[in-house]
């Protein structure tokens, strides 16, 4: 991805003279790197892992967003009690 990056940014040249730097010349000894390419096994293998350790970010993730949902339902009533005792202290 860097180097789509710095292709994007510097140019060809500028990409092709780090990869050369780094001698980076990719030759995969399997194929894969896209679902397309990835046995469905493999890919199954990759979502079971990421839900598993991504499940407890997730369900903090949204309990914190439910518990920011009630704090600002709570602020929205507290501001509508404090216009209605302003609208009742003014027309007193």
């Amino acid at each position: 991805m860097s180097l789509a990056i710095m292709n994007e940014v510097r140019g060809e040249d500028y990409a092709q003279a780090v990869m050369l730097d780094m001698e980076y010349d990719p030759a995969p000894p399997v194929n894969g790197g896209t679902p397309e390419k990835t046995k469905p096994s493999v890919q199954q293998m990759m979502l079971s892992m990421y839900d598993k350790d991504a499940q407890p970010l997730i369900d903090s993730l949204e309990k914190q967003m439910k518990n920011k949902a009630r704090i600002n339902k709570l602020r929205f009533i507290a501001s509508e009690v404090l216009v209605n005792i302003n609208l009742k202290v003014i027309h007193n």
